[in-house]
């Protein structure tokens, strides 16, 4: 199944450049009764965007992974994975990241390669070399790894730890494998890693207003014992302490309280003046402090 030309049409639906592409308008010296034979309006089949756009995300990452790597060159998408770097957390997830959305790519850009819509799943498999790659997946479980790939692009410009990173990405790999159905690629299983603070990515709530005081190696943060709660309350607390700056996660807290020796996982990673990204401001939204009354 050939879907370069659906990437090559996506180009110019997805640009956010506006793109100069030839325009046609009707011109008419003579009436014609008779219109020109086209072939019916079918409609897009959706296994075709979803794929497309898979394969358009794994070019993205497998160019962000290896732009400072030259020695890529030429190799194969398998000896790319292999040698992707695992140092950290978030690299050893993105690799397997890369990995599954691998055999979306390999498969739907290869002519003996089968894409199946089957209900909700997706069915891919396909010979590439001497490996039959197989992967059964549901649309949820593709838009997943979109969604992850899109998040690690942003976090590169966020203020988030890359422990706050990883603890997202986790929580999105962990869904991504409960979506798949079927798995078979040049090596064994996906492999699954330990999650232990089950970060919820569907919602944060971000708060700048807690107080934080220091007890020897306990830091204590002044959260009301209703809002502990993580799963109805899965707050991100932004404390400066010590004039630093934190970003920790409800989920790491155990009743309101981190140890102090935890405490730089969540360090903020500011801009060179000191400051959040812009788009923050809108996140925090307080009343403003009157100027003094003059009468």
């Amino acid at each position: 199944m050939d879907l370069l030309p659906e990437l090559f049409a996506d180009l110019a639906i997805r640009s956010a450049t506006p793109l100069s592409l030839p325009e046609h308008r009707q011109i008419e010296f003579f009436t014609r009764k008779r219109a020109l034979p086209t072939a019916e309006d079918t409609p897009r089949p959706r296994e075709l965007g979803q794929v497309a756009s898979a394969c358009t995300t794994f070019l993205l990452l497998q160019a962000a992974v290896t732009a400072h790597e030259p020695a890529h060159e030429g190799r194969t998408t398998w000896d790319i994975y292999k040698a992707l770097p695992r140092s950290r957390g978030d690299e050893r997830i993105v690799s397997e990241i890369f990995r599954i959305l691998r055999i979306i790519r390999q498969v739907a850009l290869n002519p003996r390669g089968e894409v199946v819509a089957d209900g909700g799943l997706l069915r891919l498999i396909g010979p590439v070399a001497d490996t039959l790659l197989a992967l059964n997946i549901t649309f949820t479980g593709v838009r997943l790894l979109e969604s992850a790939v899109a998040y690690w692009f942003g976090a590169a410009r966020g203020p988030y730890s890359p422990a706050y990173v990883e603890a997202m990405l986790l929580s999105y790999y962990g869904d991504i494998i409960n979506e798949i159905k079927r798995f078979s690629d040049e090596g064994i299983s996906p492999y699954q890693f330990r999650d232990p603070l089950q970060l919820n990515r569907h919602l944060r709530l971000d708060c700048d207003t807690v107080r934080a005081r220091l007890d020897g190696e306990v830091c204590h943060l002044d959260i009301a014992p209703p809002y502990r709660n993580t799963a109805r309350f899965p707050i991100d607390v932004f404390v400066v302490i010590r004039d630093v700056l934190y970003i920790i996660p409800a989920e790491a807290l155990t009743d309101a309280t981190i140890a102090v020796a935890e405490l730089p996982r969540w360090r903020a990673r500011l801009g060179e003046d000191g400051t959040l990204p812009v788009s923050f401001r809108s996140r925090f939204v307080h009343e403003p402090t009157p100027p003094d009354l003059k009468w």
